[in-house]
């Protein structure tokens, strides 16, 4: 904030961590000291007049600002690290894009907030002498500016992580054993897309028999069509080749089956 350079007022400009001031007196101070010139806020110069420089709603401005600050600069850095291809993890890819996505969205409502509280009591008349004369300058606007470039910067990084985090969804469901992916969340994801309507295999045998039983020659093929019943390719790929949680990134091939189909193979052979 600036006051009107053309006419003298003992408030110069300040900012969220320096105030300029040329003869500023406190309030009913009786002993009328003036303060003249530039100081950290923070400085032994303004400490008697500290609460008067810096009241409630400034000093929530300041936090604001300064989290969304720090929320930005972290941003910044994952990017960088993440444009570098510093990040090859698939999923922690899907990870630092939530991260980014998530500082710049906090650091855009945290200036929004920031910048209404600061120009809704900028012009309070117990803050700074002359409150008419005095105007927001060049870094509240850049602080509006960055509010709008860090939600739309949100928005982007929002709308990457989501398109990835279906490529991964595919990825599992397609290549299951390519994709570095967690082995809980690869199985989990793999139980949630596997069609749930999976027949077992008994009860299609005996869907098959009744349905032969009904053919008028059904008694001189019972015997050879049970015996040559093969369960559907996805049944098989079901049972033959079942994901353990446990076993890491490896499949576990199920000897049992192979032995029932290689029974059911020597069957055939003896009755031909």
């Amino acid at each position: 904030m600036e006051s009107w350079p053309r006419i003298h007022t003992p408030f110069v400009r300040l900012g969220l961590w320096e105030f300029c001031v040329n003869g500023f007196v406190q309030r009913l101070d009786p002993n009328m000291i003036s303060y003249y010139g530039c100081w950290w806020i923070l400085s032994p110069y303004f400490r008697k007049i500290y609460t008067d420089l810096v009241p409630f709603w400034f000093l929530i401005t300041q936090v604001l600002v300064t989290i969304s600050l720090c929320l930005e600069a972290i941003a910044v850095v994952t990017l960088i690290a993440y444009m570098c291809k510093r990040i090859r993890h698939v999923e922690r890819k899907t990870f630092f894009l939530s991260l980014i996505t998530f500082c710049y969205s906090s650091s855009s409502i945290l200036l929004t907030i920031a910048v209404i509280i600061f120009g809704v009591n900028y012009q309070t008349e117990t803050w700074m002498p002359y409150p008419i004369l005095n105007w927001p300058s060049w870094s509240y606007g850049f602080a509006i500016l960055s509010g709008f470039t860090s939600l739309l910067a949100a928005i982007s990084f929002g709308l990457i992580c989501r398109e990835l985090r279906r490529d991964i969804e595919n990825w599992v469901l397609e290549f299951p054993m390519s994709t570095k992916v967690k082995t809980r969340r690869r199985w989990k994801l793999i139980k949630r897309h596997w069609p749930e309507e999976v027949v077992p295999v008994s009860a299609m045998a005996v869907d098959d028999n009744k349905s032969i039983k009904s053919h008028p020659f059904s008694d001189q093929h019972s015997q050879l069509q049970s015996n040559l019943s093969v369960p559907p390719p996805s049944i098989e790929k079901f049972s033959d080749y079942s994901y353990s949680e446990n076993s890491g990134d490896n499949l576990i091939h199920n000897s049992r089956h192979i032995k029932d189909y290689r029974q059911n193979d020597d069957r055939q052979d003896s009755e031909i």
